[in-house]
């Protein structure tokens, strides 16, 4: 844009019809197609003037640029209008005031704006008024307002071809106050459609004007929507704007806050006119305080009143109403609880309502997250604040960010959340920081359960139990307290006094941690949690407590998993030591817990029974199933499977009446892991199925996980493979889900061996392969060669040319190549299932030598290749047959050439290979054509046999007379590789019975 920058312009907001042409042409934004339709119909009146002409109505919410657009359309007129054919442009005011209950009011006011552009007077500001209405001369004044129009535009034409473009906006409005009844509409129809019309109507209207059939309108207009625009529709207007006043394009941080306003004003256009303002000012979004943002915000509403007002005055009274019952009740919400708030009688009655609304584009639906319905929301966020604020919704009115909520959560980046907690913590304002602790908990929770902050309140009650002056609250008061305002627990801890004991100081660390945690503010967690393990070195009751909650958080929160069983071992190594009851029950789980990593499961059983036996009390008894659980776990690992189904019965039945969802689906889970031990595989699916109900009502995606993968092993051990793989499916996602990639591979692996059974080796290689690549980036050595040799498989019966590089990336992870030596050739079959030369030529150069020592030691493995070459023939035909032949024999010879062996049993056991397997002539003829000496001493020979074979399997009939003329030696070589009889005797003569004589 060529925009002298020398004196920043001004562009005014509101006052669309004053703007200047420029700034009209520069924040053009999102209406190409509109625009584009507009002026065809223009275009295509100026062709036909005068005649019967092609009328428009531009339809659209208010705020959506109707008036900008009668803008663009008289600009682009205005270039379009010459000499020799005129365009007569009249803009109307967007209100029309002066005419009420007068037909030719409109005609008389039109002919003065007529007469005013073409003079350059205003005589139309005193000549244009109010004229009481004469119903008798109704008809007299209109036939004398039609013609004075006419005289008009005679005067303006000249006799020359023109077109008058007249813009009626709010032309909804003009037919209530004018043109109301039937007689009226149907003048001004007769009038619009008259044969030598050179009048042109550009209508602009919230509401439909003519599609009742039974009305004069109907139909006189050609419709045109203007839709919202999309974040990048916003995104360019910003831009457009600040190129305009002289600024830079928004960085991508302010973009992303852009597409976050953009979002959050529902497409409206006037809405992004007025908060480019606030994105283009010093202060405001831009400094990122979110109280100055609630103040723009405030006042943002107060500056829309009006605006607001007449959009719900738009409304029909129903649509209104049920405005007002989605926005108290709270969104989004779905059309039948929307019913159910206002106690309509079905959602059948409401859907019309709901229309009108979505027309009107004041609600908007989108798919429910789980498919199955659709929720409804307000579309401007914007208006839902001014709607909260100016009905009195007291959590608005409590709070100035409170009553900003929706635009926090859209407008701050997670990063930014945490940024402003802390900041309001360190600043004193507990109030504020939970604000943004809400919105932090919501993608907390949206993440699903998770195990640190759900059990802590159960550890909570143990802690205070234990040390009852650590805090002077109640466990259940503390609880709510802290689930519901964090930072206020945190901010009541500073004025606490000092703790007298190193307990106490750790019991309130391990709750401020979890405030911490609950605010998204990890980091301060975690050095809180370290600091205090430093100082609690003599304190066996505080190192447990400590070092119990840092290893739940390193476990579940950081995904560190090697650090946190280092720190329940440092837990479980006090449980000797401690006195109190309470607090021993943890020590000794975690001494169980650790001595499970370790493969300990005696001593592991006896930590466990020893917890169990403590956790008696009420209060305990969700401890008592969960130290029963990592009993059921050692018996498991000591394969007393029996013992450990009783033991989970009992442990499921005491979570079940504890209501711990979580150590009920923990007992189920390692219940079906004994059943299917045990061979008895459909008691274990049905108890891992239903060990997944409680596991998804607490949100445990990890437990789903288990419960999920369990669930496919006992499918695919019952042979039911399909529903193995969708399982073992919906397993590697709650893996995913949960962040634990290294069950999600192991999940992937169980997807693979079902898709072997079911034949479907393309997706069992897809699916390995991204199963290696998650084995790579844990670093898992084991993952990384169950999922190369995965891919191998696969590759062998599926042309899948990615395979050379997954076994590359295999081999340099290995520790020896003899690892890997053995599945080389399953990489040849592989490579010449899918002819990847490029590929495996690459390989080559790699790895000769290596290639060369590995082949010299297995050279009878190429007895696959040569049948992998006929495979590939008889599913992708002769040619595909022979390039896999031709390509493999030459890179072997290759190979084999250098290995400074006289030994060609490769080549006549890869021949014999194809051979075997190859039923073709064709194609066995053609490979004889490509055995030549330069390939190996013995391809002469190797050429011969095949040769004798296609003759072989040419004859249709009487096969066994075709062998009886060949070479014996050839003859008993194809007898061998068909499996026939090696002899062929030849049928024994009749004797003659010789007659009885008499001395018989």
């Amino acid at each position: 844009m060529n925009q002298d920058c020398t004196h920043a312009p001004i562009i005014r907001s509101f006052n669309t019809h004053s703007m200047e042409d420029s700034v009209i042409e520069a924040l053009m934004t999102g209406r190409e197609r509109e625009s584009t339709q507009m002026m065809a119909a223009i275009d295509a009146n100026r062709e036909i003037c005068p005649g019967k002409l092609q009328h428009l109505i531009l339809y659209g919410p208010r705020g959506f640029g109707k008036s900008f657009m009668a803008r663009v359309a008289q600009i682009e007129a205005g270039k379009r209008s010459t000499d020799e054919s005129p365009i007569a442009f009249v803009l109307l005011p967007e209100e029309q005031h002066n005419l009420v209950r007068n037909p030719h009011g409109f005609l008389d006011y039109v002919t003065m704006k007529l007469a005013d552009l073409r003079s350059g007077a205003d005589q139309s500001w005193k000549g244009a008024g109010f004229v009481w209405p004469d119903p008798d001369e109704a008809q007299n004044q209109w036939t004398k307002s039609v013609k004075s129009l006419e005289n008009e535009l005679d005067a303006w034409f000249n006799g020359r071809s023109g077109l008058a473009v007249i813009v009626v906006e709010n032309f909804d409005m003009l037919l209530k106050t004018v043109f109301s009844g039937d007689p009226e509409q149907q003048m001004l129809r007769k009038w619009m459609t008259r044969k030598g019309n050179r009048c042109m109507i550009l209508a602009t209207a919230t509401g439909a004007v003519d599609v009742d059939y039974e009305k004069p309108l109907f139909q006189a207009f050609q419709p045109i929507e203007l839709s919202p625009w999309n974040s990048q529709d916003c995104i360019d207007y910003f831009n457009r704007r600040r190129a305009f006043k002289c600024m830079e394009e928004l960085s991508p941080d302010e973009e992303s806050k852009a597409r976050a306003v953009a979002d959050f004003i529902g497409g409206a256009p006037r809405l992004a006119q007025l908060l480019a303002d606030v994105l283009d000012a010093d202060k405001g979004f831009n400094q990122g305080d979110p109280l100055s943002v609630a103040e723009v915000m405030n006042a943002l509403a107060d500056k829309l009143a009006d605006y607001y007002r007449r959009r719900i005055d738009d409304l029909p009274p129903l649509a209104r109403g049920l405005l007002d019952a989605l926005i108290r009740g709270g969104e989004p919400c779905s059309a039948t609880e929307l019913a159910n708030r206002v106690k309509a009688k079905g959602q059948n009655l409401i859907a019309r309502v709901i229309k009108d609304l979505q027309r009107a584009d004041m609600i908007r639906g989108v798919k429910a997250p789980d498919g199955r319905e659709i929720l409804y929301r307000a579309a401007d966020r914007v208006f839902v604040h001014f709607y909260r604020i100016r009905q009195g919704n007291q959590a608005a009115l409590s709070s100035p960010l409170n009553a900003i909520l929706d635009f926090l959560r859209a407008f701050y980046s997670e990063d930014e959340r945490r940024t402003h907690t802390a900041r309001y913590l360190d600043a004193g304002r507990p109030a504020e920081a939970d604000v943004f602790a809400r919105l932090a908990m919501e993608i907390q929770s949206s993440k699903g359960y998770n195990a640190y902050r759900n059990e802590f309140y159960q550890r909570l009650r143990l802690y205070l139990r234990a040390a009852p002056e650590a805090w002077p609250e109640s466990p259940e008061v503390l609880v709510e307290k802290i689930k519901k305002n964090p930072a206020q627990v945190i901010d009541a801890s500073k004025n606490l006094p000092a703790p007298s004991t190193k307990l106490e100081a750790a019991i309130r660390c391990a709750l401020i941690s979890l405030a911490y945690v609950l605010l998204d503010l990890s980091d301060r967690a975690e050095a809180a949690l370290t600091e205090a393990l430093n100082e609690a070195c003599d304190s066996p009751e505080a190192t447990l407590v400590v070092a119990y909650e840092l290893s739940e958080y390193l476990f579940y929160e950081k995904k560190e998993f090697n650090q946190a069983i280092a720190n329940t071992e440092l837990a479980g190594k006090q449980a000797d030591q401690i006195t109190s009851s309470y607090l021993k029950i943890l020590a000794l789980k975690d001494r169980s817990f650790n001595l499970l990593q370790q493969g300990n499961y005696v001593e592991s059983l006896d930590a466990a029974s020893k917890s169990a036996s403590l956790a008696t009390s009420h209060e305990e008894r969700t401890q008592q199933a969960s130290a029963m659980n990592l009993q059921a776990y050692s018996l498991y690992g000591l394969s007393r499977f029996e013992e450990a189904i009783e033991v989970t019965r009992a442990s499921a039945i005491i979570a079940h009446e504890c209501g711990d969802k979580t150590e009920m689906a923990e007992a189920m889970i390692y219940q079906a892991f004994s059943f299917n031990e045990l061979g008895r595989h459909e008691q274990a699916f049905e108890v891992a199925k239903a060990a997944a109900k409680p596991a998804h009502e607490c949100k445990n995606t990890r437990q789903l996980a288990i419960a999920k993968s369990s669930q496919a092993y006992s499918l695919y051990k019952l042979g039911r493979y399909k529903e193995a793989f969708k399982t073992a499916a919906s397993a590697t996602e709650f893996a995913l889900e949960c962040g634990d990639n290294e069950m999600a591979a192991h999940a992937m692996n169980d997807q693979i061996h079902s898709l072997y059974k079911l034949n479907r080796y393309g997706e069992a290689f897809q699916i390995a392969e991204a199963m290696f690549e998650y084995a790579v980036m844990l670093d898992n050595v084991d993952l990384i060669e169950q999922a190369a040799k995965r891919a191998l498989q696969a590759a062998e019966a599926s042309p899948q040319p990615k395979v050379v590089d997954i076994f590359d990336r295999w081999k340099e992870k290995v520790v020896s190549d003899e690892d890997v030596s053995s599945w080389l050739f399953s990489l040849l079959c592989a490579v010449t299932r899918a002819r990847a030369w490029v590929e495996f030529d690459d390989f080559i150069k790699r790895h000769k030598d290596w290639m060369t020592e590995t082949i010299a030691d297995f050279w009878f493995k190429v007895y696959d290749v040569g049948y992998t070459i006929t495979v590939v023939e008889r599913e992708e035909g002769r040619a595909a047959g022979f390039d896999a032949a031709q390509g493999m024999l030459s890179r072997l010879s290759g190979i084999y050439a250098v290995t400074g062996e006289r030994s060609d049993n490769w080549f006549i056991v890869l021949i014999l290979g194809f051979a075997q397997k190859s039923t073709d002539p064709n194609l066995i003829r053609d490979v004889a054509g490509l055995l030549t000496v330069d390939l190996n001493p013995q391809a002469p020979s190797q050429s011969l046999l095949l040769e004798q074979l296609a003759t072989y399997e040419e004859a249709a009939e009487n096969k066994e007379a075709v062998l009886a003329r060949m070479d014996p030696d050839v003859a008993l070589w194809i007898r061998r590789i068909r499996g026939l009889p090696e002899e062929n005797p030849l049928p024994k003569k009749k004797q003659k019975r010789r007659k009885k004589s008499s001395k018989d």
